[in-house]
């Protein structure tokens, strides 16, 4: 592919998941002079797992990409890796800067409604949803990011999933007034959902956007 006379050529390795195997798209574009070049070392995500038994290693990339800004790139391509680890650390660290600097987000929509949509992890699509309701959303992501809400509530098959979903589209129906209707028309037959939870999370967020 060439743009601005450079050649650029995508690198990284896809896998399919059927069950045990995840199938991912190439993760970044690295420039090249002719022919593929291997995958370079991703220090964020190399720290992020260094100890999977633990959530310290996501909360010191949190402070770091806090920090330095720059960074954000290299912990969004956590999102397309074939480790359930990677993807879980990713997902929470994600969430946790779009709570405290939810700004630096607004430019990662597209990945992060891609993992929202697909990714066969309940706790990565659990954070995805919570975030979505968090971030600024430019004019040109509405459509897509209300889009993906309402797709996590209504086929995802996580209550929690689904609960979230309503919490984040109930704020962006809240933010952007004109999308009330469309929000509050794929939160109300959730009024009468088998699951308590999601009828009284239904109820609580129809109240809120009519009288908000």
């Amino acid at each position: 592919m060439i743009i601005g006379g450079t050649k650029w050529v995508i690198a990284g390795f896809a896998g399919e998941r059927r069950g045990a195997v995840r199938m991912r798209l190439p993760i970044f574009l690295v420039s090249h002079g002719s022919g593929l070049s291997m995958p370079r070392d991703n220090i964020v995500l190399r720290r992020i797992t260094r100890d999977p038994t633990s959530a310290k290693d996501a909360e010191v990339v949190v402070g770091e990409i806090l920090a330095h800004h720059e960074r954000l790139p290299l912990l969004v391509e956590g999102l397309q890796s074939l480790e359930d680890i990677t993807l879980a650390k990713t997902s929470h660290a994600l969430e946790r800067i779009a709570a405290a600097e939810p700004g630096l987000l607004a430019g990662s929509v597209p990945p992060i409604t891609r993992s929202a949509r697909s990714d066969p992890v309940p706790m990565v699509r659990l954070h995805m949803a919570m975030l979505l309701g968090e971030i600024p959303i430019e004019k040109e992501d509405l459509d897509r990011v209300i889009g993906t809400l309402e797709h996590l509530l209504a086929e995802d098959d996580n209550l929690f999933v689904q609960s979230w979903s309503i919490v984040s589209l109930t704020r962006i129906g809240m933010r952007v007034p004109t999308s009330k209707p469309r929000i509050v028309g794929a939160i109300w037959p959730f009024r009468e959902h088998e699951s308590g939870l999601l009828q009284a999370r239904a109820g609580r967020a129809i109240e809120v956007l009519e009288k908000g």
